[in-house]
C-alpha cells in the first residue's frame, strides 16, 4: 500500500514540475478529476510555490539599484585581485636571478679556479723578472771551477805557475778590469785590451789554492783553483 502512494505523489510531483509526457498527463488529470484528496494534494503544492516565490521577489524589490551596482563592483574588484595575485605566483623570475640560481652549485669551483688563475699569473710575473746583473763589466772569479787547472803550464805559455799560496787573513776577491768597447770586435763577444791581468782581491775563506796564468791569443787568463780541505773529525765537532 506505502508502495502506492509513493508511486502516486511521485507522479503527482512530476505532473506539478511538468516533467510527464502527453499520455502520462492525461492520465494524471483523469485521477485528480475522480480523487479529491489528490486534488487538495496538488492545490497544497501550489500554494507553497506562491509563497515561496512571492517572498523572493519582495526582498529582491527591497534592494535598491544603486546597492546592487556597489555589490557588483566588488565582485569586480574581488575577481581583479585574485587574477593579479596569482599572475604573480605564476610569473617567472628574472633573468638575473636565473642565472644565480644557475651558478650557485658551481660557485666554489668557479672560486678555485680564479684563485688558482691568480696565482699562475703571479708565479708567471715573478719568473718573467730579470736577474740582477754584474755591476758595469766587473767580474768576480769563482773560487769553485767546475775543472781544476794543471800545475804545469801550458805548451804555449812562458809563464811559469805561481807558487802554492796560503789563506790570506783578510778575504778578497779578485776582479777583472772592465773591457774597453772595440768598434770592431762583434758586440756579443767584445775582446779585452792585451795586458796583464789586476788582481785586485784575493778571498781563499782559508784553504789552499793555485794561481796559474796562461797566455793565449786573446789575452792572458789567470785560473785561480781553490781546494777544500777534507772535513777532520773532532771533539770539537762532536
Amino acid at each position: 500500500m506505502s508502495s502506492q502512494v509513493q508511486e502516486r505523489d511521485e507522479r503527482l510531483f512530476a505532473f506539478f514540475d511538468g516533467e510527464l509526457d502527453e499520455s502520462e498527463r492525461a492520465s494524471v488529470e483523469a485521477e485528480l478529476a475522480g480523487d479529491e484528496s489528490l486534488a487538495a494534494t496538488l492545490a497544497d503544492l501550489s500554494f507553497m510555490r506562491e509563497i515561496v516565490v512571492g517572498d523572493l521577489e519582495r526582498q529582491a524589490d527591497r534592494v535598491p539599484e544603486a546597492r546592487f551596482e556597489q555589490l557588483w563592483d566588488n565582485f569586480e574588484a574581488t575577481l581583479e585581485r585574485e587574477s593579479r595575485l596569482q599572475e604573480a605566483a605564476e610569473a617567472p623570475p628574472a633573468l638575473w636571478q636565473r642565472m644565480v640560481d644557475w651558478l650557485r652549485p658551481a660557485r666554489m669551483p668557479l672560486a678555485a679556479v680564479a684563485a688558482a688563475g691568480v696565482l699562475v699569473f703571479v708565479f708567471a710575473r715573478g719568473a718573467g723578472t730579470p736577474e740582477d746583473a754584474p755591476a758595469d763589466g766587473e767580474e768576480i772569479a769563482s773560487n769553485t771551477p767546475e775543472q781544476p787547472a794543471s800545475d804545469q803550464p801550458a805548451s804555449d805559455s812562458g809563464v811559469a805557475p805561481q807558487p802554492e799560496t796560503q789563506g790570506d787573513p783578510n778575504p778578497q776577491v779578485a776582479l777583472a778590469p772592465p773591457p774597453k768597447t772595440d768598434q770592431e770586435a762583434p758586440e756579443m763577444f767584445p775582446q779585452p785590451e792585451p795586458g796583464e791581468a789586476e788582481i785586485r782581491r784575493i778571498e781563499f775563506g782559508g784553504q789552499s789554492g793555485t794561481i796559474s796564468q796562461v797566455e793565449g791569443t786573446r789575452g792572458t787568463t789567470t785560473v785561480i783553483w781553490v781546494t777544500e780541505e777534507d772535513p777532520v773529525d773532532s771533539e770539537r765537532s762532536l
